[in-house]
């Protein structure tokens, strides 16, 4: 909701999620996408003694994730997020030659770090733009 809200993103939720390289399970090239178009489906276990049994785990998750994202939209909760725009998890970069993550090419010189009571920015780095406005506002 705070890209939607941002002159930055576009103005609608699909806008937003469907933009490229946004969200790795709507980028064809990633090698680890889960791409859910039928959850009852892609739910279920793909192999072994259990196959075609619900897989609990990730529909608990994906049930999570569903009412947590309605909450959201009706304003009834924001998370942890605050006014971020953009993060990004150093753990699961991929590593250069050295073993050092890699970052996400950015321009940080117009971003500025939101740190998060609780948050760990080792886990989570979180960032809005220095000048970010919201729709509608006035600079």
């Amino acid at each position: 909701m705070n890209r939607v809200e941002s002159d930055k993103f576009p103005n609608t939720i699909e806008g937003v999620i469907t933009q490229p390289w946004q969200f790795s399970s709507l980028n064809k090239n990633d090698n680890n996408r889960i791409f859910y178009t039928n959850p009852s489906e892609t739910l279920k276990i793909q192999s072994g003694k259990h196959k075609g049994e619900l897989d609990k785990l990730n529909h608990n998750a994906w049930v999570r994730s569903l009412s947590n994202t309605i909450k959201v939209y009706k304003g009834s909760e924001r998370g942890i997020s605050k006014s971020a725009l953009l993060y990004y998890s150093p753990r699961s970069m991929s590593r250069d030659k050295n073993g050092n993550p890699t970052i996400p090419k950015w321009d940080f010189n117009k971003l500025k770090e939101i740190y998060v009571a609780g948050v760990r920015a080792s886990y989570i780095k979180m960032y809005t733009y220095k000048e970010s406005k919201k729709k509608g506002q006035r600079k």
